[in-house]
């Protein structure tokens, strides 16, 4: 009997190592893995390949082996428990609590850049390694997390913010996962107030919509337009916004970026030229140059038709405030 115990064990083991063998990452590209029907698309090997976009030395098969082992210790913490709630609340603990299972050493906000503004702070593996991060790699790593262990979670956004919606199949019922305060739950009517979201954002999907893994994976290209702008590279950077608006058409923030390349190239090739009233743009310039300040417009504008804000110092402040204040309640 204990051996036959022994060979069922040993059989399951080999059929989950089997499983987590399947995804291996064999050089696709961002555009191939968005060309994949919704519910072949896998946002651990996603993320990653966006993450190697921005950091070429990132081994992509290294990290989704890493991950792995995380559902093995997650799944330990779950123990016998098969409900969806169980398996989310074993994420959560194995994240946000201090154990043997994460060392000791719990997932925390990253408050020396609070505002995610290196860029390197974003990306999955600097989180997995450090233990620390952001309003973007947190929650993908419990949005890829929740994934893995099947339950139902998605991204949802708030302004220059992302969090993770979990619903439990068996109550129906549908909870914000805010993962920049220990996975805790958060109501619509916080991100509502928090961010100032209007109703008219929230009715053309601009935000708190739940999102397709193709508009999530439009999210994370956003660190992709970033590390073209700080290299210059704004011809790229627009291309990336457009692949990210070909998913996820109300990408407000995509919009807003895109606007802003534009505003780069002006500035590359009229300002930085010396070009002025005194020093006129040549005859032959000035029609692209036009469409180029068009364009630039015409970002704003249709971002600010669907609901999106401009926003500045003040909301970075009340920003950090906030984190600062869910933080001190975590102490």
């Amino acid at each position: 009997m204990v051996r036959k115990i022994f060979i069922i064990i040993m059989f399951c083991l080999i059929q989950t190592n089997f499983l987590y063998s399947q995804e291996k990452y064999t050089g696709q590209t961002i555009e191939e893995i968005l060309e994949l029907p919704e519910e072949q698309i896998n946002l651990a090997i996603a993320k990653l390949i966006v993450d190697k976009m921005v950091d070429p030395s990132i081994d992509v098969n290294l990290y989704l082996a890493k991950l792995d082992d995380m559902i093995v210790e997650i799944n330990k913490l779950l123990g016998p428990r098969t409900k969806s709630m169980d398996k989310m609340l074993a994420v959560k603990t194995y994240l946000f609590d201090s154990g043997e299972w994460n060392n000791y050493q719990p997932y925390v906000y990253d408050l020396s850049d609070p505002l995610g503004r290196k860029i390197k702070n974003k990306l999955l593996p600097n989180f997995m390694e450090s233990k620390k991060g952001n309003f973007v790699s947190m929650p993908f790593l419990f949005l890829i997390l929740g994934k893995k262990m099947g339950i139902d979670v998605v991204a949802s956004t708030a302004p220059l913010h992302i969090f993770v919606r979990f619903k439990d199949d068996f109550t129906g019922d549908v909870w914000n996962v805010e993962t920049t305060n220990g996975g805790n739950p958060a109501r619509n009517v916080w991100y509502v107030q928090q961010f100032g979201i209007t109703e008219e954002a929230i009715r053309n999907g601009v935000y708190l919509k739940d999102l397709s893994n193709k508009e999530t994976i439009s999210l994370m290209l956003m660190e992709v337009e970033q590390s073209y702008i700080e290299n210059k590279e704004y011809e790229k950077a627009l291309e990336i916004c457009d692949l990210a608006l070909k998913y996820y058409p109300n990408y407000t923030y995509a919009l807003a970026r895109k606007g802003n390349a534009y505003a780069c190239i002006l500035d590359r090739d009229v300002k930085q030229k010396g070009y002025s009233r005194e020093n006129p743009l040549p005859k032959d310039k000035e029609d692209y140059y036009k469409n180029i300040f068009k364009m630039n417009m015409q970002c704003f504008e249709q971002a600010e038709s669907l609901g999106w804000k401009e926003t500045g110092k003040d909301f970075d402040e009340k920003y950090l405030q906030m984190v600062k204040e869910e933080q001190n309640k975590m102490k």
